[in-house]
């Protein structure tokens, strides 16, 4: 798990607060979430981490509001 978060953050990625406790990660710059970024969904290799099956999706509002993605 500290692999796949030191892999997003430096990739530009900031690690949201999942009220649920998934790894959830959003890219500010291109407005993408990354859900899901999970051990059993990246292969570590001597290549580096390879995520393979990390779900990306635009929030709706919803979602922001509810990851409070956006502070006020």
């Amino acid at each position: 798990p500290r692999e796949i978060e030191a892999f997003f953050k430096e990739a530009g990625w900031t690690r949201l607060n999942d009220p649920s406790g998934h790894a959830v990660f959003f890219n500010y710059a291109f407005g993408v979430m990354a859900i899901d970024a999970e051990k059993r969904n990246c292969y570590l290799n001597e290549g580096g981490l390879q995520p393979f099956d990390v779900i990306l999706c635009e929030p709706d509002e919803s979602l922001e509001r509810y990851l409070d993605i956006f502070p006020v």
